[in-house]
């Protein structure tokens, strides 16, 4: 059975994203400086190889090779979020079970909700029933249509539908495994307690937020893959968010 992969993630691109994305370019062997009136270039510095590892690790005239040094904000793009985020003394991502990142995968298609339209329990379940159910273990992900606000219009794209509380108790109570949207945010705007985060996390249920291209998933069930870096005390990740769908 052949199979054909569908990537969920936005890419990350300095001096577009919402948050912090700063890419510094080390280019070893090489000191010409970067111009800053180049959009592209700016906020990038180029530092000569220094000298006494340039001894000891020889560069051919005309060649060189890059390091870069990355300075993000943990929730920039398509991130993931863990229940550390708001609950102290919780797992980070060196202790967070590696099984709880991938899974099978059931997108659930709400497309054509109004800005900031609350999802009730009733429409979270006709979407599921469209969908062809939830099992214990399952990976939910919902396709609001958002991710096409993302970088053409950052104001439009915080406008988007969110589940409600109840909606969300029910995912839980079907002990799905991991919760995405292709959107900045699950809660009811400016509500100052994040309600459907706590319920998540309190059940040990990953977030992902800001993620692309859901309309492609065309089956009712695909496998997901969104393994973030294991650094000590992070909260959230940026990723690269995969489905696997299988082929006709």
């Amino acid at each position: 059975m052949k199979k054909r992969i569908i990537d969920l993630s936005h890419p990350m691109i300095p001096n577009k994203m919402n948050r912090k994305v700063e890419v510094k370019k080390l280019l070893v062997g090489d000191t010409r400086p970067l111009s800053s009136s180049n959009p592209e270039e700016r906020k990038v510095s180029v530092f000569e190889h220094p000298p006494d590892q340039r001894n000891m690790v020889p560069i051919p005239d005309g060649q060189y090779f890059l390091m870069s040094e990355i300075e993000l904000n943990t929730h920039a793009g398509t991130h993931i979020e863990i229940p550390y985020h708001c609950l102290k003394g919780r797992q980070d991502f060196i202790e967070f079970p590696l099984e709880r990142f991938f899974g099978s995968l059931v997108v659930l298609h709400m497309r054509g909700l109004n800005p900031h339209d609350e999802v009730s329990l009733e429409e979270m379940k006709r979407a599921c029933g469209l969908a062809g159910g939830i099992q214990k273990g399952d990976v939910v992900f919902c396709d609001f249509g958002y991710d096409a606000y993302f970088f053409e219009s950052p104001e439009k794209y915080m406008t988007n539908p969110y589940p409600s509380i109840e909606a969300v108790r029910w995912l839980v109570d079907l002990e799905i495994k991991m919760f995405g949207v292709d959107a900045g945010m699950i809660e009811r705007p400016k509500n100052p307690v994040h309600e459907n985060h706590l319920l998540f996390f309190q059940n040990d249920i990953p977030i992902i937020e800001n993620l692309a291209n859901l309309d492609q998933v065309k089956k009712n069930r695909a496998e997901v893959y969104a393994f973030p870096i294991a650094i000590k005390f992070a909260e959230s990740m940026p990723i690269r968010v995969v489905a696997i769908e299988e082929m006709d």
